[in-house]
């Protein structure tokens, strides 16, 4: 314990130390969020909330070790292999959707105890591959036993992580499981530096790259932060329309929703009495399909009044009562045309 609090005191930049811990905890909240909203999705959502959360997980992981590689103060210059960097963060990423994927396909306790498994060996090839991108005036050499030590509560959390998802719904769920990533990534990190001898060797090349860590640090968090919060919010907006899709398509009157003029969405009732496939409606400005122009159909939203029209289908007009009412879709504005025959 003492070893591990020199080597996090005494060797690295408590700032870029606080920034990969702030990186690591936004990283494991929104891979939490996104894998709940995947145990909720269907099969045809659940494959890319499950991508999205690989790619939340995997860069906050890799951010977080990145960030704490550049907070540590060698007493001699260091440069970065730039094909390993790339290497372990595209393994960490590919690791981590491995695991998710195992994790769901049966969704039993016993494959998401395999995903905890394979997540910690993802860390754990990331963390190797980004020590080996390192080029120092030294040789690296580990003491293997420390890194076992490292290794085993990383194992040990995320397994307890990923089976505490399966078993226990809930937000208190969330946040242990969030703490659960956040401190199994940052122990492996940590203990298993202090498992790295460095032994001075001047006849060592440094043909990597060499950039200055506090700016390249602020790089990296920004770009990780932007990454990792798009992920959840491209996933976010998705279920979003998919909830007001699977509303629209309950109904069993006919409704078109309407933005600046444009269908956006049309349910099935409507596109049967229209004899229109739904590539045939989405897109297609409203007054291609019912014979009234915007401007009334805009001041009745307003009044929420109704009237009678025709609604345009191949090749013939069918007599239909619309009603129109004003909504709000992701703070814009729209129209819900409801009609009945």
């Amino acid at each position: 314990m003492y070893t591990l609090i020199s080597c996090i005191g005494d060797t690295h930049s408590w700032p870029m130390v606080a920034a990969a811990a702030v990186i690591c905890i936004v990283g494991s909240v929104t891979t939490v969020l996104l894998l709940s909203q995947a145990q909720q999705a269907g099969n045809g959502r659940q494959g890319w909330t499950v991508a999205a959360a690989a790619l939340s997980s995997g860069t906050g992981i890799w951010a977080t070790h990145f960030i704490a590689m550049l907070a540590y103060e060698a007493k001699m210059p260091i440069a970065y292999n730039a094909s390993l960097t790339t290497f372990s963060a595209v393994a960490v990423v590919v690791g981590c959707w491995i695991a998710f994927v195992i994790a769901f396909r049966r969704g039993t306790m016993a494959s998401f105890a395999a995903g905890g498994v394979v997540l910690s060996v993802a860390v754990a090839v990331m963390h190797l591959a980004g020590m080996a991108a390192l080029e120092i005036q030294a040789s690296l050499h580990y003491d293997h036993g420390r890194l076992f030590i490292a290794m085993a509560p990383a194992l040990l959390l995320n397994v307890a992580g990923f089976a505490l998802f399966r078993r226990a719904p809930g937000w208190r769920r969330n946040l242990a499981i969030t703490g659960f990533l956040t401190f199994s990534v940052c122990c492996l990190h940590f203990i298993a530096m202090t498992a790295a001898v460095f032994l001075p060797d001047p006849g060592v090349a440094m043909n990597g790259i060499v950039l200055q860590p506090h700016l390249l640090a602020t790089l990296v968090s920004v770009v990780s932060i932007v990454l990792i919060l798009g992920a959840f919010a491209t996933v976010y907006i998705d279920r979003r329309f998919t909830d007001l899709r699977g509303f629209v398509r309950a109904s069993m009157e006919g409704l078109l929703i309407v933005c600046d003029g444009v269908v956006i969405d049309a349910n099935e009732r409507i596109r049967e009495l229209a004899g229109r496939g739904e590539e045939e409606m989405r897109g297609k400005g409203v007054d291609k399909l019912l014979a009234m122009e915007l401007p009334a159909l805009s001041a009745m939203a307003d009044g929420g009044r109704s009237c009678e029209t025709e609604l345009i289908g191949n090749g013939c007009r069918i007599p239909v009562e619309v009603f129109a009412r004003k909504i709000s879709i992701m703070e814009n504005h729209a129209r819900c045309l409801s009609s009945a025959t």
